[in-house]
């Protein structure tokens, strides 16, 4: 029960400004203090990588809150819904609709307050229905009738994200006006092994900032 978003997904910026001109060992002067056009464009480069990042990971690193909607279903099996982006960290609010009779507001259930509602398992995104006493039982059957606001992501931000990120803007800042040239051996200056290639998104960038920033994906400089 994949579900469906309410609204169109946004992704958060994770990075200050302030944080990014610190580790660039750049102040508010080196942007020009009367115009504002220059710590506009810094500020487009920081939203622009971390809208990317999270782009490519179909996961929120910034705290983003969400709403969606899935089809409750009459199975054991329904007991379980997966919400689409995790680590979660906060269920803020679940509704179940019983048809067009009432809906439902669920409380979540622990073992100091059982009741007739949810647990939730931040870590995978696994929000399982359940009856007083802890025991699963089935969402109430229908097309989309569990409305679901959580909030996902870090808080706060792991240190590898902040410093992958960190290290793509300064490139893509610093870099912003040059562009790689092909040349039989390669592409001028850069280490074709080392750094993606001329002509794609992420020109220039060091394997190593793609390695922290997607440990486990397939991107690849090759």
């Amino acid at each position: 029960m994949a579900g469906e978003a309410i609204e169109e997904i946004v992704w958060q910026s994770y990075v200050p400004l302030s944080q990014a001109l610190q580790y660039m060992q750049m102040d508010q002067s080196d942007l020009g203090t009367s115009d504002s056009d220059l710590s506009a464009n810094m500020a487009l480069f920081i939203a622009s990588c971390c809208d990317w990042v999270q782009d490519t990971l179909n996961k929120p690193i910034a705290a983003t809150q969400f709403t969606w909607r899935f089809d409750g279903w009459s199975s054991w099996g329904g007991a379980y819904l997966m919400l689409p982006f995790y680590p979660v960290i906060s269920v803020d609010s679940v509704v179940e609709w019983h048809g067009d009779s009432y809906s439902q507001v669920l409380q979540e259930s622990t073992p100091d307050n059982q009741v007739d509602g949810y647990q939730i398992s931040k870590r995978t995104g696994r929000l399982t229905r359940i009856f007083p006493g802890n025991v699963q039982k089935p969402w109430f059957p229908g097309s989309r009738n569990v409305e679901v606001t959580f909030t996902a992501g870090y808080d706060p931000v792991p240190p590898r994200f902040m410093l992958g990120t960190l290290e793509l803007i300064a490139y893509w800042w610093r870099n912003k006006e040059q562009q790689p040239a092909f040349t039989p051996g390669g592409y001028q200056g850069y280490d074709q092994e080392q750094s993606a290639p001329a002509g794609s998104f992420l020109a220039g960038t060091s394997q190593d900032i793609l390695n922290m920033l997607f440990p486990s994906s397939q991107i690849s400089i090759g």
